[in-house]
């Protein structure tokens, strides 16, 4: 196997298999919802295009190999429509006639290049090309299809582009850069798998260009976790929580099954005590260990999604209940603190006298005393604008004191 086909080879199983577990993953959150089946059967196109590529460039039978070649550009063909579909649900265009016309245009322009797969016209045959050992001898809609394929990519990644310009001062407008960015990188380094079908291979871009669809899935996988995208983030935190578990749980009952083996195998020669022990060990670390495990997820993963039912809940059952001022502000700051995952949170309450604002409870900044004075930029803009000021935010560039 020559260099260049290698790569491809391992570009296509890394691709097909991250995208395949990423489509799963998705379709399984979110089977009835239109777009978490649009963007997981999108994922699955590009999947389905790279697995079914290997046997296809590895045939030495140049008939099987124009079978494979069938057969994976399947995906292929439906690869631009199912992310033009995914790209108007996710900006909320498909209430517009214009937009959903141009999507029947694309699905029905898909669908008759997969009936046109079954003849000469779309594939004619296999030959040996470049560095490969078999690929697609194109037909004559075959031209059509590449045509369709980059631009509709295009119109979709532009979409994309426009809606961040749009929206850049928002902080959820960045996921739309993303999109754009890392689709229109995945799409010229998978769109060079083209290249070959017309003898032609540029230097790094083939085969090298296959990676970059990687690119693109951790990319996704980062905006699902900092954007909340799919709303998958519980499924995923229980996921961690119960691996931790598994392993945790095993490693203990191989490390006494070793030990017992080792130390005491003189001594006693029934498993079961082992055996014993080691369910004792796993019962009482189990809920320690649960708890630690949600903890860092919660802090690394999530620290900033909480529940506001749950929130508002406490607040109901036990805040508004308590009288005594002190009780109250320390009782709010821990419920914040603990629902929110909240690093550090404090309570400021002016004191008439002086005029100023002073910390009445606090967590996490028991060793850093702050005021605020009448004057200052924060008190200030909330008595003006009769609202919460948001640090981490399109604001959070504004000056405030140098208090906080």
């Amino acid at each position: 196997m020559n260099f260049n086909l290698f790569h491809y080879t391992l570009s296509y199983v890394l691709v097909g298999s991250i995208l395949t577990v990423l489509s799963v993953f998705i379709f399984a959150k979110g089977k009835d919802n239109a777009l978490f089946k649009t963007f997981a059967l999108y994922n699955l196109a590009i999947a389905w295009w790279c697995i079914f590529s290997v046997p296809a460039i590895l045939s030495y039978n140049l008939n099987i190999a124009a079978y494979w070649c069938r057969t994976f550009i399947v995906g292929a063909i439906f690869i631009p429509t199912l992310f033009l579909h995914f790209a108007y649900l996710l900006l909320g265009y498909l209430k517009r006639k214009k937009y959903i016309r141009i999507l029947q245009f694309s699905y029905a322009l898909s669908c008759f290049f997969l009936l046109a797969n079954f003849t000469p016209l779309f594939i004619h045959s296999a030959e040996v090309k470049q560095t490969l050992r078999a690929y697609t001898v194109p037909g004559p809609l075959f031209h059509v299809h590449v045509f369709q394929f980059f631009i509709t990519m295009f119109y979709g990644e532009v979409l994309f582009l426009r809606k961040y310009l749009y929206e850049k001062k928002k902080v959820e407008g960045r996921k739309y850069l993303y999109f754009f960015v890392t689709a229109f990188i995945a799409t010229l380094g998978g769109g060079a798998n083209y290249f070959p079908v017309y003898k032609l291979e540029y230097p790094i871009i083939n085969p090298f260009g296959t990676y970059l669809i990687i690119l693109y899935a951790l990319t996704v996988t980062y905006i699902i976790f900092k954007y909340k995208f799919l709303n998958v983030a519980i499924l995923i935190k229980r996921t961690i929580v119960f691996a931790g578990l598994f392993v945790a749980s095993y490693l203990v009952m191989a490390s006494i099954a070793y030990l017992g083996t080792t130390l005491f195998e003189n001594f006693n020669h029934n498993r079961w005590i082992t055996m014993v022990a080691s369910v004792m060990i796993i019962v009482l670390m189990l809920r320690p260990l649960e708890h630690f495990l949600k903890n860092v997820t919660d802090k690394f993963l999530f620290q900033k999604k909480y529940d506001y039912k749950k929130l508002l809940r406490t607040f109901s059952d036990k805040v508004i209940t308590v009288l005594n001022l002190e009780e109250l502000v320390n009782l709010t700051v821990s419920n914040l603190v603990e629902i929110m995952k909240l690093e550090n949170a404090s309570i400021l309450l002016r004191d008439e006298e002086m005029g100023e604002y002073h910390v009445v409870a606090s967590s996490g900044l028991d060793e850093f005393t702050y005021y605020l004075e009448e004057q200052d930029h924060i008190i200030a803009s909330m008595q003006s604008n009769e609202e919460y000021i948001l640090l981490n935010g399109p604001n959070e560039n504004q000056s405030y004191s140098d208090n906080i």
